[in-house]
């Protein structure tokens, strides 16, 4: 019966070189059954000792998920942290453009609303200088008048 413990705890070996670090959880399975083939064994200071190599290895493996896992949320943070300032930077971009042409056609109406005004006033001033000229061009006619009746 003890030869057929030591081939099941060949294979385990076999089992655990071949995954060799590839495959941490599945190693981490095998080592589990191992100590639990070797608990069944009877063999309980070697089960032990594997138990504890294995909550060792788990912790390990844990400890590494989490790091990855902290990598992979910081590397988004960052990614995300990029977008958002590039999204401000958008922002500020849109509304400095809007600003920029609100500006430009308010200057336009301005300008628009100031030729409006200068046009009205040069027509006041044409229209008054017409007066004066036709008071001018009657006075004129009347004086020619006066000097022939005399």
């Amino acid at each position: 019966m003890f030869k057929r413990w030591e081939e099941c705890f060949r294979e385990f070996d076999k089992a655990i070189a071949c995954l060799d670090g590839a495959e941490p959880m599945f190693e981490q399975a095998v080592y589990q059954l191992k100590a639990q083939a070797v608990l069944a064994s009877g063999d309980y200071p070697k089960a032990a000792a594997l138990y504890r190599e294995n909550v060792l290895k788990a912790d390990s493996l844990n400890h590494d998920i989490l790091r990855r896992h902290e990598e992979a949320y910081q590397a988004n943070y960052k990614i995300k942290s990029a977008l958002l300032a590039k999204e401000k930077n958008e922002k500020l971009n849109n509304w400095l453009i809007l600003g920029s042409i609100s500006l430009f056609i308010m200057l336009l109406l301005g300008m628009t609303l100031r030729a409006l005004y200068v046009r009205r006033i040069l027509r006041e001033s044409e229209e008054k200088t017409r007066r004066a000229w036709l008071t001018v061009d009657a006075t004129n006619k009347m004086k020619e008048s006066f000097l022939r009746n005399i």
